[in-house]
């Protein structure tokens, strides 16, 4: 009777240690499941924010139609030198950041280095004017989205060059 007892609970615990290797193979099943998930989720946020990542330089750099020389001329034509700065004589060169999107557009403009706020303000304003840019370009081909600083010097002639 004694070994039917002890048989009986052998089996018993052989059936409910199969049970917990069961049940903990289950639980690493799903927890391997949740961490491939979690991958997959921080892959997908990564690749997100890689395309709208902004670059300092690229293989092939944003460019205005034309080239410089018309991104200047542009500048030239749109620029109107702000009546207090005149009055004032103030001279200088602001700098402009701004982003040159994948699609050429210029995004917010900002400015790096100022010299007055009327100064600072005109900047800005011209470079919103700006048209669409020749988007700068990875290794691979792809449009993508570049920083791009642009000094806008403001020199007032002098009345000697006048005479």
């Amino acid at each position: 009777m004694r070994n039917s007892i002890l048989v009986a609970l052998l089996l018993v615990i052989a059936g409910a240690s199969s049970a917990c290797y069961a049940q903990s193979d289950i639980i690493s099943k799903n927890a391997l499941k949740y961490k491939q998930q979690q991958q997959q989720q921080r892959q997908q946020q990564q690749q997100k924010t890689n395309t709208d990542e902004v670059l300092k330089t690229a293989a092939t750099m944003p460019q205005f139609p034309g080239g410089n020389a018309a991104l200047m001329r542009f500048i030239a034509i749109n620029l109107r030198y702000p009546q207090t700065a005149q009055d004032n004589n103030i001279q200088g060169k602001v700098v402009v950041q701004f982003v040159v999107t994948k699609t050429g557009q210029v995004g917010p403009v900002n400015v790096v280095r100022g010299v007055d706020p009327a100064l600072d303000a005109e900047a800005v304003r011209v470079c919103k004017l700006l048209p669409d840019f020749n988007p700068g370009r990875n290794s691979a081909g792809e449009p993508v989205n570049v920083w791009y600083t642009l000094p806008i010097n403001f020199r007032l002639q002098s009345a000697k060059s006048d005479q």
